[in-house]
Parts: C-alpha cells; sequence; structure tokens
C-alpha cells in the first residue's frame, strides 16, 4: 500500500494531520461548479478555510494545549455524531462477521477478517490530499486489500440508504448515492485513492432496525478518480495563492 499514514484518528495528531488537507470527506465541496464553469460557493468557503489553515502560526500547531484549544472550537460537534463515532465498532464486526456470506457465498474458506482502523492517509503523490477510512481489512479469499465507509444514520436517513444499496446494480446504486449525498460518494473513491485499494464498501448500520446493516461494494474507477485528481489540483492553486497572499508573498 504506497501511502504515507498519519495518526490515530480523532486525536490531537490525527487533527494535525488534516490542517490544510483537502479531505476525502469533505472533496466533494470543490466538485460542483459554480454559474459559468467558475467555483460554486461552497468549494469558495472550504478554500478559504484551508488558506487559513495553511498559514497557521506553527507555534499554535505545534503547541498540545493551544492547538486543542483550536480544535475545541472549530470541531463540529453533535449528539447524533458522537453516536456515530460509538456505533462505528459495532457496525465492522458485524460486517465483518457477514462478510463471507454476502460477498463470497461460494468460498470455501472459513477466515475470520482482520479489521484495522488506519490514520489519516495522505496520497502518494497528489498533494494536500488525505482521507480516513473507517476500517480497512484483507480479502481473506482473494487476498485484496479493501476500505471501509461507514455511517450509522437515524431513521428515514437509514431507510433512503438501505433503499440506495437495495438498488439492483453498483452503476444505479453509485447514480442514486450521488444524487442523494454526493459528498459520500466522492469520498468512497477517495478512500480507494490514498490507499491505493481498488474496493471500498460503504456500510449502513443502525442497531435499532430488525434489519441493521446495508452494504454495498464499490470499485474503482478511472474517470471518476481522474475528475478528483484534476480538481485537487486546480484548489491546491487557488489555496495557494490565497495563502501567499495573505502572508505577504
Amino acid at each position: 500500500m504506497n501511502a504515507e499514514y498519519g495518526q490515530e484518528q480523532n486525536t490531537l495528531g490525527w487533527y494535525r494531520a488534516r490542517i490544510g488537507q483537502i479531505t476525502g470527506s469533505a472533496v466533494g465541496n470543490l466538485m460542483g461548479e459554480g454559474r459559468g464553469g467558475n467555483w460554486s460557493a461552497t468549494a469558495v468557503s472550504y478554500m478559504q478555510q484551508l488558506a487559513f489553515e495553511r498559514t497557521m502560526d506553527e507555534e499554535i500547531l505545534n503547541n498540545d494545549e493551544l492547538f486543542a484549544q483550536y480544535v475545541g472550537i472549530t470541531e463540529v460537534k453533535s449528539k447524533i455524531l458522537e453516536w456515530g463515532h460509538k456505533m462505528e465498532g459495532p457496525a465492522a464486526d458485524l460486517f465483518a462477521a457477514m462478510f463471507l456470506q454476502i460477498y463470497e457465498p461460494n468460498a470455501k474458506c472459513n477466515e475470520e477478517i482482520v479489521l484495522e482502523e488506519p490514520p489519516s492517509v495522505k496520497h502518494p503523490t497528489l498533494e494536500h490530499f488525505a482521507s480516513s477510512p473507517d476500517r480497512m481489512f484483507a480479502n481473506p479469499v482473494t487476498g485484496e486489500s479493501c476500505c471501509i465507509e461507514i455511517k450509522s444514520p437515524q431513521g428515514k436517513a437509514f431507510a433512503k440508504y438501505a433503499s440506495i444499496i437495495l438498488l439492483p446494480t453498483e452503476a444505479m446504486r453509485l447514480e442514486a448515492l450521488k444524487k442523494a449525498e454526493p459528498n459520500y460518494y466522492w469520498q468512497l473513491f477517495s478512500h480507494m485513492m490514498v490507499t491505493g485499494t481498488t474496493t471500498c464498501y460503504w456500510v449502513v448500520y443502525n442497531p435499532f432496525n430488525k434489519v441493521p446493516l446495508f452494504s454495498m461494494e464499490v470499485h474503482w474507477d478511472d474517470e471518476i478518480v481522474q475528475k478528483i485528481e484534476t480538481r485537487v489540483k486546480e484548489a491546491n492553486k487557488y489555496i495557494d495563492a490565497l495563502a501567499r497572499n495573505m502572508i505577504g508573498l
């Protein structure tokens, strides 16, 4: 796996590793276009935030107490997000237990999949681009390295995502996901780009439902990956130019 690994997720080191980085969870902010083919207002706002981060005082970044204050006032928190983080472990464990039955039903293999929780992973060649899959594992049948993105939505959102996953083809599922939740769509491909994998699983979990877990398999697509690469390079030019102006260079 040709990638640069950072710190364990949701630690100060992890937040430091993501400062100024275009991330898989937010790259969707860059993929839409505004009027006349220009950057959308959402993209401009996101790039302005990254320009600020790339010009942050290094004394703040390197001081745990001061940087923790910055993270504390900028990190988005809610009961739903906290619950989602708490559900990642149970969701991953259930997916692992069901994996062979769902995706390799004819394989003569009883080996359990071993899950790893990766940190922020930087793309090996694309500057300022990183992503954090929720889990990674090796397919015990093929040996292929795969990544997982887990969502734990409530009520109607869980039903909406389940309806997407239940569509009959991967193309239909991806098209529906892109329309319903474009950030999730781009995030799945970002995970594959930074980790060097060619398969990512989108897992939707809610323990209150009779069927608590749905998942779908997503495969590498050269055209989609090229769109992300192009947009990230264009965004970096914008961000770096703004950052240089901010510090008078």
